[in-house]
This record gives C-alpha cells, sequence and structure tokens, in this order.
C-alpha cells in the first residue's frame, strides 16, 4: 500500500525556528567566510601603496580566470541543486523528516560550490 505525499501544509506545521535557525547558521558561517576573506584582501591591497606590480604579474589573468571560475561555480551550484531534487524517491516524499534532510542537504552544497571560488 503506496504512502501518501506530504503535503505543503503538513509541511509547513512540521518545521519550526530550530529547524531554520540551522540553515540560517550555515547561510551566516559560509557569508561570515567570505567576508574575512574579502576584508583581508582589501586591508592587503590598501596596505600596498603606490607600487607598481611587475610587469610580467599574473595578476590580471588571475583575475579572468577567477571570475570565470565563479560566474561557473553558480551555474553549477543550480545544476548540483535541480539534480539532487530529481533523485528524490517517492519514498522520501512520504515523511516531512527527509524532505527537509534533502532540502537542507541541498541547500548546503549549493552554498559550498559557490563559496569555493572564493
Amino acid at each position: 500500500m503506496p504512502s501518501t505525499p506530504v503535503t505543503r501544509e503538513a509541511f509547513s506545521k512540521y518545521l519550526d525556528n530550530n529547524q531554520l535557525k540551522v540553515l540560517q547558521i550555515v547561510y551566516f558561517a559560509l557569508a561570515m567566510g567570505v567576508s574575512t576573506f574579502a576584508f583581508v584582501v582589501y586591508f592587503l591591497h590598501t596596505q600596498n601603496g603606490d607600487v607598481p606590480p611587475p610587469e610580467d604579474s599574473a595578476v590580471p589573468l588571475m583575475t579572468n580566470v577567477h571570475f570565470v571560475v565563479l560566474i561557473a561555480a553558480i551555474f553549477l551550484s543550480r545544476f548540483i541543486y535541480d539534480k539532487m531534487f530529481s533523485n528524490i524517491s517517492a519514498d522520501v516524499m512520504t515523511s516531512p523528516q527527509m524532505i527537509w534532510d534533502k532540502m537542507r542537504s541541498a541547500h548546503i552544497v549549493r552554498l559550498a560550490v559557490m563559496e569555493a571560488p572564493v
């Protein structure tokens, strides 16, 4: 006898602030890592003064490569996120806990992939 899928109302009742708080903490931690890195780069850049970079500097090349990797990571993160949801079986859709676990894992993986180029 197949189980019935979880409705939106049942899933909304299942979620509480503590479960959402975990995902918020992960978002905050990843954002703080990126922000700290940006601050350190800015600080080091401003401390450099008026010293010009060497003529054979790889900075322009690395800047372009970094930009391309960042754009690729944004698209790749969405692809992986969608792929994780397409692999959900019918058994998972009958339990709010299992749905939430899949959603949380997909969000964390997506954020980790987007943070990787930084």
